[in-house]
């Protein structure tokens, strides 16, 4: 079978290394980013570079496209809270704040994300949680909003 592009596509297969099984996680947890962000989240997964040509390559060698390789997609509630800080300090080399973050992990794990970053324009860290229940995810980012302000 041929695309409109040119490619042959095979048929569906199991994902046959690390890499591979990560761009298809990544798409199926991110349906609607395209190749350049799951490309970015596979180099953050793993820890290790990966080119936007390897996403590719998975697509055409699993012939399916992002949305295709997503599947269902089960969406959930998001927070973000910007707490403004005095110093961006690398918030692992503050063991409470580190605690925190492995907890709040631990909680939203399987179902749930937290990103944590700083802001790259303003004093300001960004928090973003992701959770079945609103509420206790706003409970969550505020708890560690508040750590933030106490320790940075």
């Amino acid at each position: 079978m041929s695309s409109e592009f040119g490619f042959r596509f095979a048929p569906a297969r199991p994902p046959a290394d690390e890499v591979e099984a990560a761009i298809v996680a990544e798409a199926e947890a991110n349906p609607t980013d395209g190749y350049r962000m799951v490309t970015a989240w596979v180099r953050r997964r793993l820890g290790r570079r990966i080119n936007r040509k390897r996403v590719l390559r998975v697509m055409r060698d699993t012939g399916r496209t992002l949305s295709d390789l997503a599947g269902d997609l089960t969406t959930y509630p998001q927070v973000l809270v910007n707490v403004r800080v005095g110093r961006k300090a690398d918030l692992r080399g503050v063991p409470a704040l580190s605690q925190l973050l492995d907890d709040i992990e631990g909680r939203v794990a399987g179902h749930g994300r937290l990103l944590v970053r700083y802001s790259g324009t303003e004093p300001l860290l960004r928090i973003m949680l992701e959770g079945r229940d609103e509420q206790e995810i706003r409970r969550w980012a505020n708890e560690l909003a508040d750590a933030v302000k106490l320790h940075l």
